[in-house]
């Protein structure tokens, strides 16, 4: 990983995150502009965060690009509550629904649907998403969040199997169950 530190603030970039824009950058058309267009509304979304916590005067440790997004390292102890945590985990999911509203005003219809997914696919109840970890938060080491999560696996299993029986495999669907099924079982060891 090569790492650019500024002003006490470290920059990251995984070699996942080039490669990943590599092979964007190889690929031709429509699709290599819808990866574009999802990258960006990935990096909204973690703008979003970053100014929520510039808001509430936390500041963060980090900034990695990698593969799988990027992620913003926090140092230990940086909330000074749990209301102030939850306003900057839900502020990513706010920037997306903000920039879907802006682009379905100026015509970008294409931008909208990905805004769209980003905001409500991160407000997934799930350990590794911000959602789950709002639910982390108003439901500490509950029976309930466990139950939720588990029964969301089984309906996402079942729209995956509808979407397979209905439309053909969708294996970008299938690669999102198997990622959130592997993020759960993680985050419980």
């Amino acid at each position: 990983m090569y790492t650019v530190n500024i002003g006490g603030f470290k920059i990251g970039v995984h070699f996942s995150f080039l490669a990943l824009v590599s092979l964007i950058t190889l690929l031709n058309g429509e699709f290599r502009i819808k990866l574009y267009i999802c990258l960006g509304c990935c990096i909204l979304h973690e703008l979003g965060h970053l100014t929520a916590m510039a808001a509430l005067g936390v500041r963060p440790r980090a900034l990695v690009f990698y593969g799988g997004g990027i992620l913003i390292k926090k140092p230990p102890g940086s909330f000074t509550s749990s209301l102030s945590e939850c306003v900057i985990l839900l502020s990513g999911p706010a920037a997306n629904a903000m920039t879907a509203i802006i682009c379905a005003v100026l015509g970008c219809e294409s931008v909208v649907g990905y805004s769209v997914f980003c905001a409500v696919f991160n407000l997934l109840p799930f350990s590794y998403f911000d959602g789950g970890r709002v639910l982390d938060i108003l439901l500490p080491s509950c029976r309930v969040q466990f139950i939720i999560r588990q029964l969301l696996i089984i309906i996402l299993f079942l729209l995956v199997i509808f979407v397979s029986f209905c439309s053909g495999l969708n294996i970008s669907l299938v690669i999102t169950f198997v990622y959130i099924v592997f993020c759960e079982i993680s985050a419980l060891q």
